[in-house]
């Protein structure tokens, strides 16, 4: 089994699902993990690549809601999360949900780090004094 990955670009955490080797429940809820372990260290700002899934259930799209009311509740206002990668099953999965304004979504991982540059700059993670 190959548990989600995450990595930090351009101040943003991408976070790769990995769903396709994993039970949907289990990987998603590893995914909600890696994003609360970078939430807590003070990250704000997520991407989810789920390149690697080729379906969700009710209890993923429940815990991507999680994610994203998580981040909405942060006062940060960086804050964001956004999806990509998703294939057209997962996308008409979000439309029969009427999820598809919950949700940012992007093809590719580049443009969802170009969503990045056209909100707020990312938090320096070094202080300045005069």
């Amino acid at each position: 089994m190959s548990s989600p990955t995450s990595e930090i670009r351009d101040g943003v955490v991408i976070i790769h699902a990995n769903l396709s080797s994993v039970p949907g429940d289990i990987g998603m809820g590893l995914v909600d993990e890696c994003l609360h372990v970078n939430f807590g260290s003070g990250q704000r700002r997520f991407i989810i690549d789920l390149s690697g899934a080729n379906w969700i259930n009710s209890t993923n799209i429940a815990t991507l809601i999680h994610m994203q009311w998580r981040i909405n509740q942060s006062l940060d206002p960086s804050a964001k999360l956004v999806l990509c990668g998703i294939g057209d099953r997962i996308k008409s999965i979000l439309v029969i949900a009427k999820l598809t304004e919950a949700f940012e979504t992007y093809d590719t991982i580049e443009k969802a780090l170009e969503a990045f540059t056209k909100t707020a700059p990312a938090p320096s993670s070094e202080s300045t004094r005069s």
